[in-house]
């Protein structure tokens, strides 16, 4: 089992797999070429830790939409009146977050 285990974990793309995919992958009926009995989660968690396989960890997600208080507020300047009296008279755009090259 180990070898399989170091098979699935070698391959370029699997190297960001963890316990989760590993035991899916295992399970997968595709997978198994022989016959032999499907493996536990456990067994599986418990062998990767004996062989140093890890995942990679994802990063932190990076919240861009908390203003810091000294910053200033546009004025609203149609006082939440979003009817236009004639076409192209009132235009409205919320624009959150733009992300660009520079950061």
């Amino acid at each position: 089992m180990k070898e399989e285990i170091l098979t699935i974990h070698s391959h370029p793309r699997r190297r960001v797999y963890g316990i989760r995919k590993i035991h899916a992958h295992l399970n997968r009926a595709d997978h198994r070429r022989t016959e032999g009995t499907p493996v536990a989660r456990c067994t599986v968690e418990r062998l990767c830790k004996e062989l140093g396989n890890r995942g990679t960890v994802r990063g932190k997600y990076h919240r861009t939409t908390r203003p810091a208080p000294e910053t200033g507020r546009p004025m609203d300047l149609v006082d939440r009146d979003f009817t236009a009296p004639a076409p192209d008279r009132l235009w409205v755009a919320d624009l959150t977050y733009v992300k660009t090259a520079s950061g």
